[in-house]
């Protein structure tokens, strides 16, 4: 899974509402800077965190091609399906016609069904690519305060957000992500 859309995403948290929340002065804009800097670097760790990217974006999945009628996406929500190919055992991919193919599920447990039709086509390759377009615009509470926490602690503590080892979520956090993270269903096939 990797996001192929732009770079920078907007921070779904502004500075001014984190100085709100913590309780600055508005006209205080010495570290607006580093604020910005750590909201975003917090929201990439929430976002990884709960498993929903806060603002709708392009992303690309791939998984081994095998004869499989529904795939369940890693993150959500799946907005929109762009693409589904197929790649040959020579390393060539074959764009597929998605028209049948359709998202069930796609703000809770989304999942890709396919029709029989592309079915054989999965049989015959050796990895499948998808993309779609994942992520929410209405922010989730839980996400808002997780980030703001996140950056209040960092910022007490003074840690660098450039250093070698990522940031680690505290308790707080954990409590707050723990009530949003999206799990992927663990699907056994019958027997």
């Amino acid at each position: 899974m990797r996001n192929i859309g732009p770079g920078i995403v907007a921070s779904v948290v502004t500075v001014e509402a984190f100085k709100r929340a913590i309780h600055l002065t508005p006209d205080d804009i010495d570290d607006d800077v580093l604020i910005a800097a750590y909201l975003l670097a917090a929201q990439d760790l929430v976002e990884t965190a709960i498993a929903c990217p806060l603002a709708p974006r392009p992303f690309e999945f791939t998984a081994p091609a095998c004869a499989w009628s529904a795939w369940w996406f890693p993150i959500r929500p799946v907005v929109s399906l762009v693409e589904m190919a197929v790649r040959d055992e020579l390393g060539a991919w074959t764009v597929l016609d998605i028209t049948a193919v359709f998202v069930a599920e796609m703000y809770d447990e989304p999942r890709l069904v396919v029709p029989e039709a592309i079915i054989s086509d999965l049989r015959a390759a050796t990895e499948v690519r998808v993309r779609a377009t994942v992520g929410t615009d209405q922010c989730v509470r839980q996400a808002q305060q997780a980030i703001i926490l996140t950056v209040k602690e960092w910022m007490d503590a003074g840690v660098s957000i450039d250093g070698a080892e990522p940031p680690k979520l505290t308790f707080g956090v954990q409590n707050l992500v723990r009530q949003v993270r999206y799990r992927r269903p663990f699907v056994i096939r019958g027997a």
